[in-house]
C-alpha cells in the first residue's frame, strides 16, 4: 500500500478503526427544523464513510434547543430524536467507519433568531475580546447563567450522550474550543466569573471535567468519548498554552479516550479558517504541545490536503488521526481514491470557505463551490441513468460547461464539448494568477481532466458556428459561453486597460509604477495584489463601502491585511468621473479626488459573451439552455450548480 500509516489500524477506547483518516464535525444545516436528523443528513454523511473514512463526525449536535450554533441543527434532547441518528449510524457501519456525536452548547455564541427566540445564555455578561461572540451580543441581549444552571449542564449532556448511545453511535466528543459555551468557562477572555467556575484553572476546566465524567459513569467503559480542545487562543487574556496541556491531561484522567485539537477565542479569523495559499498542517505544533501531555491517541486538523502530507504526519507521529473537513467536503471519497493510488482524481479543495463555512451560519445548508453534489447526495442524479441516450452539445469549457458535460456523459448521453480557447477553464485560468491561487490552477485541471474521463469528446480550439450546429444536430444545446468584461459608461475610458489583459498576460506586467484600478470586487482585489506584489503603488477606486465585498470573511481578511501591508491603498464609497492618460477624477462622498496614475485597470464586471447566440440556436429549432455566465455574471459555485442542474433534467 502506498501509504501504510495513513491506512493502518488503530485502537479508539475498546474499539479498533481501519484508518487514520477523520471526516472532521462542521455544521451542515440539513436536519429537519424540529432537531431531527433528516434524510439529506443521512445521505450526506454515508457518502463521506462509503468515501473510505475510518471515523464519520456528526457535528454541532446540540445538547439543548437554546444551545444551537445554527438553525437547522441535531438537538438530541428528547426520544424521538433517536431515530433520525440511528439510521445515520447505522449507515455509516455498512461501510466499516465509526460515527461519533459531537455535542456542543453554543453559549453565548449563537442569537435569538437562531435558537427559536430564546435567550442565548453566556458565561458571563461582559463584552470579550472575540469578535464571534461579540458580534451575537450585538444582535440582542444574553443571560448570565446561574450557578443552578450550571450545576445542571452534565445531565444535560450525559441525556444527550446517552440517547447518542441508544442510537447506536459509537461514541461523542465534547465540544470544547471554536468560542462554543465550554471554551466560554475555559477562557479568562469570556470567563469572568468570581464564583466556583470562574478565576482560577482548576475553576474553569470544572464544569468541563464534570461533563466528561458524568458522560463515562453514565455511559460505560465501551462508549468513546473524545473533547475537542482549543490548541491555542489568539485574544490578549486567553487560554494559554501550559494550561492546555494540564486541561489535556485532566481530560484524559477523567475518562477520554482521544483529544481533537483545534482553535479557541481568537480576533484573527485566519487562525480558524485558514485563508487560500495556506500551508498544510497549520496546527502541527499546537497538536506536539497537547500530544506531549496525553498518553491516549490525539487528533487535529489544520488545512490537510494531499495524501502523501498526511502519511508523513503519521508515520512521524505528530499525531494519530488525521481530521478533514474541507477537503472531505470538496471530495468525500478522497480517503478511497488515495488507498486505490487514484490522487490525481481528488477532487481538489479551493479553501474558499465559501459554501461550506460561510453558509451554514448565514442559514444555508452546506455545499462546495466546486462540488454541486455536496449536500444533495439523496438524490445523486450522476448515478440515474438517463431514460433515453441523447446527443448533448455543450458550447463553452469553462467550470459550467465541464460540470454540465461530466454530469450528462455520466447520467449517458452522447457529449460533444466545444471550447473556442486552446486550453478548458474559462476564467479559472484568470482566477489562478493572483497570489495564492494554486488550488484554483489544480482545480481547472481536475476539471479538464474528470472531463476526459466521464468520456466527453472535447473539441478546443474550436468557436462554434451555426453551420456547425446544423451539421451535428444536437438533441440539446447547453450554452456556456462565459463573458467578458464590461466597458464604463464615463469619459477617457479609452485610456485605461481591462484587468483580464493584465491577467491573461496580453498586458506585459509593470513595475514602479502608480496604478489605478477601478472596482474593487474580487477581481480587482486580486490583480491588485498580483501588481503590488510586482513592486507597484496601487490604488482601488471602488463604488461600494467595502473592497472584497463578494469574499468570504476569512479570506476577506487576509487578502485586504495583505494589500494594506504592501501599501494599496483603497478608496470605498468612490465614484470615478473621468479617466485622463496620467490621472483619474474621482468623487468620495462629495468631494473631489485626484489619483496620479500611469496605468488605469478596469474591474468592474462581465456581461454575457456572444448573447445573441442563444436566439439563433433556438431560432434554428434547437431545444437550448443558458448556463454560468452566458446567462448571468456567476461564481465558481453558481456555475458549477447551474452546469449540474441543466444536465440532471436532460
Amino acid at each position: 500500500m502506498k501509504y501504510p500509516n495513513l491506512f493502518s489500524e488503530i485502537t479508539l477506547g475498546r474499539r479498533t478503526v481501519k484508518n487514520r483518516i477523520v471526516y472532521s464535525p462542521t455544521g451542515d444545516n440539513l436536519a429537519y427544523s424540529s432537531g431531527e436528523a433528516s434524510e439529506r443528513m443521512r445521505a450526506y454523511y454515508m457518502e463521506r464513510a462509503k468515501g473510505g473514512a475510518g471515523i464519520i463526525m456528526l457535528g454541532a449536535v446540540a445538547v439543548v434547543p437554546e444551545g444551537k450554533s445554527h438553525c437547522n441543527a441535531v438537538v438530541m434532547d428528547r426520544m424521538k430524536q433517536i431515530g433520525g441518528v440511528k439510521r445515520i449510524a447505522q449507515g455509516v457501519h455498512a461501510y466499516d467507519a465509526l460515527l461519533l456525536a459531537q455535542l456542543q452548547h453554543a453559549g453565548a455564541r449563537t442569537s435569538s433568531e437562531t435558537i427559536d427566540g430564546k435567550l442565548p445564555r453566556c458565561v458571563s455578561d461582559q463584552d470579550p475580546e472575540t469578535p464571534s461572540i461579540t458580534a451575537m451580543r450585538k444582535t440582542g441581549p444574553q443571560k448570565p447563567l446561574t450557578l443552578q444552571e450550571i450545576k445542571e449542564l452534565p445531565s444535560k449532556y450525559v441525556r444527550a450522550a446517552r440517547y447518542c448511545q441508544q442510537a447506536e453511535a459509537d461514541g461523542v466528543e465534547i465540544h470544547m474550543a471554536h468560542s462554543f459555551l465550554l471554551n466560554q468557562f475555559l477562557s479568562p477572555d469570556t470567563n469572568k466569573r468570581t464564583d466556583e467556575y470562574g478565576g482560577s484553572l482548576e475553576n474553569r476546566m470544572r464544569l468541563p471535567l464534570a461533563i466528561v465524567r458524568a458522560v463515562r459513569n453514565a455511559c460505560g467503559p465501551g462508549f468513546i468519548i473524545g473533547a475537542r480542545i482549543p490548541g491555542a487562543e489568539y485574544v490578549r487574556d486567553g487560554f494559554k498554552e501550559e494550561e492546555i496541556r494540564i486541561l489535556a491531561a485532566e481530560l484524559e484522567k477523567a475518562g477520554c479516550d482521544v483529544i481533537s485539537v483545534s482553535v479557541g477565542m481568537t480576533v484573527d479569523q485566519t487562525k480558524i479558517r485558514e485563508p487560500h495559499g495556506s500551508p498544510q498542517g497549520a496546527r502541527l505544533s499546537k497538536i506536539a504541545n497537547v500530544k506531549e501531555a496525553v498518553s491516549i491517541p490525539v487528533m487535529g486538523s489544520g488545512t490537510f490536503r494531499e495524501p502523501e502530507f498526511c502519511e508523513k504526519v503519521i508515520a512521524e507521529g505528530k499525531q494519530d488521526f488525521i481530521l478533514i473537513a474541507r477537503q472531505f467536503i470538496c471530495e468525500p471519497y478522497w480517503a478511497k481514491k488515495a488507498m486505490e493510488g487514484r490522487e490525481n482524481e481528488i477532487r481538489p479543495c479551493l479553501t474558499c470557505n465559501a459554501a461550506c463555512f460561510d453558509s451554514v451560519p448565514a442559514g444555508y445548508p452546506i455545499g462546495c463551490v466546486l462540488n454541486p453534489v455536496t449536500g444533495n447526495e439523496l438524490d445523486r442524479i450522476e448515478e440515474q441513468e438517463a431514460p433515453v441516450s441523447k446527443k448533448i452539445m455543450v458550447i463553452g469549457g469553462g467550470p459550467a460547461g465541464m460540470q454540465a458535460a461530466i454530469t450528462a456523459a455520466r447520467r449517458g448521453h452522447q457529449v460533444d464539448l466545444y471550447e473556442k480557447e486552446c486550453e478548458l477553464g474559462g476564467q479559472m485560468r484568470l482566477a489562478c494568477v493572483p497570489p495564492d491561487k494554486d488550488a484554483i490552477s489544480k482545480a481547472a485541471q481536475w476539471f479538464a481532466e474528470e472531463t476526459a474521463r466521464a468520456g466527453v469528446n472535447i473539441h478546443i480550439g474550436t468557436e462554434i458556428s451555426m453551420e456547425e450546429i446544423r451539421t451535428q444536430a444536437p438533441d440539446k444545446v447547453l450554452l456556456a459561453a462565459g463573458a467578458v468584461p464590461w466597458a464604463p459608461p464615463f469619459p477617457g475610458k479609452e485610456h485605461a486597460h481591462q484587468a483580464w489583459k493584465i491577467l491573461k498576460g496580453d498586458i506585459k506586467m509593470s513595475t514602479k509604477k502608480n496604478i489605478a484600478i477601478i472596482g474593487g470586487g474580487l477581481v480587482g482585489s486580486e490583480t491588485a495584489l498580483l501588481l503590488q506584489e510586482a513592486g507597484n503603488k496601487v490604488s482601488i477606486i471602488e463604488m461600494l463601502p467595502e473592497a472584497a465585498a463578494g469574499l468570504e470573511s476569512a479570506n476577506r481578511e487576509h487578502l485586504l491585511r495583505k494589500l494594506r501591508k504592501g501599501g494599496t491603498e483603497i478608496y470605498t464609497k468612490t465614484k470615478v468621473t473621468a479617466i485622463e492618460p496620467d490621472k483619474v477624477t474621482c468623487e468620495q462622498e462629495g468631494q473631489q479626488v485626484i489619483l496620479e496614475s500611469d496605468l488605469v485597470i478596469l474591474a468592474i464586471g462581465n456581461h454575457p459573451y456572444n448573447p445573441k447566440l442563444k436566439n439563433a440556436i433556438r431560432q434554428a429549432g434547437f431545444d437550448v439552455s443558458t448556463i454560468g455566465d452566458a446567462l448571468h455574471p456567476a461564481t465558481f459555485a453558481t456555475a458549477t450548480k447551474s452546469g449540474y442542474s441543466a444536465a440532471s433534467v436532460l
